[in-house]
């Protein structure tokens, strides 16, 4: 809770188009599943829900098995990479290639 018991989210990160009009939500997680976990859904819808915005983005270090590609009504939500294990300037150029190709 916020201040005055109102409801506040810590949102990894939001990106917005040239116009600052809310482009996506970006939940980063540091594990490594098989699929996404029904908690992580849940919050990340909940920040998108938040932002009033139409895709929820969650960020893993590694692609996993089971990846995240769905359409939730209004709302585009899928599983990308940024790898922590090597070059990270290669990992947010890619992830970056991802975010702009990102057209849903």
């Amino acid at each position: 809770m916020g201040r005055d018991d109102e409801l506040r989210f810590e949102i990894d990160m939001v990106l917005y188009d040239g116009d600052g009009n809310v482009h996506a939500v970006l939940d980063t997680k540091y594990k490594l599943p098989d699929k996404a976990a029904n908690p992580d859904v849940s919050q990340v819808v909940t920040y998108a829900q938040a932002k009033d915005c139409r895709r929820a983005l969650l960020v893993y270090p590694a692609p996993l098995p089971q990846p995240l590609d769905v359409q939730m009504h209004q709302l585009h939500l899928r599983s990308l990479t940024f790898a922590v294990d090597g070059d990270l300037e290669t990992a947010g150029q890619q992830l970056l290639t991802e975010l702009i190709n990102d057209r849903s």
